[in-house]
């Protein structure tokens, strides 16, 4: 099915996003760059955290690479220097989140596992160890281990937050569980999870973006239920143009590819409606096209997806414009 062709591409991710507009994050890249680059440099823990948030802006504007590069050559040496294991750890984890973008899921795997959560585990922080936890589910969701994805949320992340307190990362963890139970087929479970265990916390805090990304799991289960005309409807009027409003690039790309899918799904099961069906289709190309060349300026794995994508709605449009059998 199409949804099926659907799972290669990454669902749109929950994350800290910064809200500040596109102009203004482009500004304080500019003038970080300017500030790193002044001769003397600024202090040892000044580099470090600066270079890291210079790193996150670049992510989220969509040069992924330049951003790893800074995470390893200017901002983790900065940490070592100064002996500061915390910010080590948390800078490692990122350059494993870096990786875990670029489809590098076994070194970030690794990353995490060897490098990262031993660290927290000796400084004793059981907030960063739970975080962590849900790292290593988040790439063994990625890799199709659901399974042990749902057991590590479910057992080793959860009730952690839980003790703590922390209503917002609960729910963003209930959202990547109610994912989860979508891919299972658990598609009542999972809507009852979004909308009455995620939404209203997101809503309740003025989480604009992890709402966003929660209404895009909701449109997936309808898809899954056959519900095409309202998971459309969702990812045309609520979902792209928040991840366009709020400018995650990333996000706006995967849900390009979804809505796409979305089409695809619509037009193979138009029911007779040749016309809509060949609408849908050309839609879904034009989305397809520009997803891919986004993903290929950004050097996202996600462009091979798109490829493979592109050549089964090539095979979609061949087929509703071939000659009727019937008299």
């Amino acid at each position: 099915t199409e949804q099926d062709h659907q799972r290669d591409v990454p669902q749109p991710e929950f994350r800290q996003f910064d809200p500040r507009p596109l102009s203004v994050r482009a500004r304080r890249i500019a003038e970080l760059r300017g500030y790193l680059a002044e001769q003397p440099g600024p202090p040892e823990e000044a580099r470090g955290h600066l270079s890291s948030e210079l790193a996150e802006l670049l992510s989220e504007l969509g040069d992924p690479e330049e951003a790893l590069r800074i995470l390893r050559e200017e901002a983790l040496p900065a940490f070592e220097r100064l002996g500061d294991m915390r910010e080590k750890a948390a800078v490692t984890g990122r350059i494993a989140d870096a990786l875990r973008t670029q489809g590098e899921w076994d070194e970030a795997l690794h990353i995490y596992r060897e490098e990262v959560l031993p660290a927290f585990e000796r400084l004793g922080d059981v907030r960063e160890k739970a975080v962590t936890m849900a790292r290593i589910a988040d790439v063994l969701r990625a890799r199709g281990d659901l399974d042990e994805a749902l057991h590590i949320y479910r057992l080793e992340v959860l009730p952690v937050f839980e003790r703590l307190g922390d209503a917002h990362s609960r729910a963003v963890t209930m959202g990547k569980v109610a994912d989860l139970l979508r891919a299972r087929g658990e598609l009542d479970e999972a809507m009852r999870t979004c909308r009455e265990e995620v939404l209203p916390v997101f809503e309740r805090l003025g989480d604009v973006h992890s709402r966003t990304v929660t209404m895009g799991t909701v449109a997936d289960v309808l898809e899954a239920q056959g519900d095409l005309d309202e998971a459309l409807r969702i990812r045309r009027e609520e979902e792209l143009p928040s991840y366009e409003l709020l400018g995650d690039v990333r996000n706006l790309l995967t849900g390009r590819v979804y809505l796409a899918t979305n089409l695809m799904a619509r037009g193979s099961s138009n029911g007779g409606a040749i016309s809509r069906g060949v609408s849908d289709f050309k839609e879904a190309k034009q989305l397809l096209t520009d997803a891919r060349s986004e993903a290929e300026r950004m050097h996202l794995p996600e462009a091979q997806q798109i490829a493979v994508l592109q050549q089964r709605l090539e095979q979609l449009l061949s087929q509703s414009s071939a000659p009727s059998d019937a008299p």
